[in-house]
């Protein structure tokens, strides 16, 4: 399963061992950090043993959010974390596995649009061109 974990570090002090700590609640070092405060991590623990473990390197001001991530996800973001979490995503769907899997289709439940340029049709090819 893939947790995504959001917070609020308010006290202006060393939050290293936070950090690190986050790193180590993935499944074999598996985390993505593209945005500030926010990190998804791939891991058989539940959201409690995550907040477990973080809560001892936070002050009481401090906010932590941790749940888990449902397929039902949208955003926008460059392709390399859309791939992360298409590669850590569980397919569920027997379909959808079958479909991938005969290349008629992938795991992910809509499209995603990482740029602007994935919107407009690919240029004609030239004469010669592969």
């Amino acid at each position: 399963m893939i947790l995504i974990i959001t917070y609020d570090l308010r006290t202006p002090k060393d939050y290293h061992d936070f950090y690190e700590t986050i790193k180590a609640q993935g499944e074999q070092g598996k985390w993505w950090h593209y945005m500030a405060s926010t990190w998804l991590l791939s891991t058989t623990k539940p959201p409690q043993a995550v907040v477990d473990a973080l809560r001892p390197h936070m002050d009481n001001q401090d906010f932590l959010f941790v749940c888990e991530l449902s397929p039902n996800y949208q955003g926008w973001l460059p392709k390399p974390a859309w791939d992360w979490i298409g590669s850590e995503f569980p397919v569920s769907n027997p379909y959808a596995s079958a479909l991938a899997a005969l290349g008629l289709g992938g795991a992910s439940p809509t499209p995603r649009v990482t740029s602007l340029s994935d919107l407009l049709p690919a240029p004609p090819k030239r004469s010669g061109e592969l």
